[in-house]
């Protein structure tokens, strides 16, 4: 009987001890904020050694500065993992997922979810696993371009947007409604600019034309709604020709679909659909073989 009251004590007395711990400064009447994944909601505990070693950086944590650096081959011969591959920053989003660890990447389900930047992963309801396939593809090649920011800015509001599949007239659309994208990874755009310039947009540049729109939605509601009611004789509306003029030019031009001194279109309606190889070519799928008529029989 006499363990439990023992280990009652030992807890008593190494409570102090472990939050006297994690103020360092307290002695000096200074309380610094500890990060941590919960922010301060639960307990959590950490090797108090002020030198820390970050890849080939030993950074001193109680002076606030870099110690010394190692020299460039000393990660070669032996890598300690568990130092030099740690986090050095709080999951932004650890609070909004408690059930999940911020360190597992795609809800430990790489085969359903896609995670570009490691933040939100919103799919519409019954998208399919070659949807969040095909999407994740969309954004690596929009982020290897330098074309993703819309998509990364759109990760970062405050507000949930979703992203489904839908075959509509445009290839895309967005939704302000209910804050949702609707896309075809394998549908793609035909324009002709006013010089005749024929062009193939991409279904990455078709998603990237409805983030723009979810967007400016995003920052500037009020701005959006003028413009989206205020029309035009080329464009249909002035936020139609405000992302056609601007972020369709930007993205065809890094993705080489347009060339230099060129633009897309020069009109909402100067574009005709047609199917794709995928979700970043601009290859036109091959036709499905007709099928050979029944004969009918006498």
């Amino acid at each position: 009987m006499r363990h439990p009251y023992l280990l009652a004590l030992l807890l008593a007395l190494g409570w102090p001890l472990a939050a006297r711990a994690q103020q360092p400064f307290e002695s000096l009447g200074v309380k610094v904020e500890i990060l941590s994944l919960t922010h301060g909601r639960f307990p959590e505990y950490f090797d108090n050694d002020s030198l820390r070693r970050i890849g080939s950086v030993v950074y001193d944590t109680r002076l606030g500065r870099v110690a010394y650096l190692l020299p460039p081959d000393s990660l070669l011969g032996r890598l300690e993992s568990d130092v030099s591959a740690r986090f050095v920053t709080v999951d932004p989003l650890a609070e909004e997922d408690a059930h999940i660890s911020p360190y597992a990447f795609c809800r430990n389900n790489a085969l359903l979810y896609s995670d570009p930047d490691g933040r939100k992963v919103v799919f519409a309801q019954g998208a399919t696993a070659q949807f969040k396939r095909e999407f994740a593809a969309a954004v690596k090649y929009l982020n290897a371009h330098g074309a993703g920011g819309m998509l990364a800015n759109l990760q970062k509001s405050k507000e949930t947007y979703t992203v489904g599949f839908g075959q509509i007239a445009e290839g895309a659309g967005f939704s302000y409604k209910d804050r949702t994208i609707t896309w075809d990874p394998r549908t793609g755009t035909t324009t002709t600019d006013a010089e005749g310039n024929k062009h193939k947009l991409s279904p990455s540049n078709l998603l990237n034309h409805e983030a723009d729109h979810a967007n400016q939605y995003d920052k500037n509601p009020e701005q959006y709604q003028k413009d989206r009611n205020t029309k035009d004789d080329d464009y249909q509306n002035k936020e139609e020709k405000r992302v056609i003029t601007g972020s369709e030019q930007d993205t065809a031009h890094k993705l080489g679909e347009v060339p230099a001194g060129q633009v897309t279109r020069n009109s909402h309606d100067g574009g005709t659909l047609y199917p794709t190889t995928g979700p970043t070519s601009t290859k036109p799928a091959p036709a499905e073989p007709a099928k050979p008529k029944e004969e009918r029989k006498p």
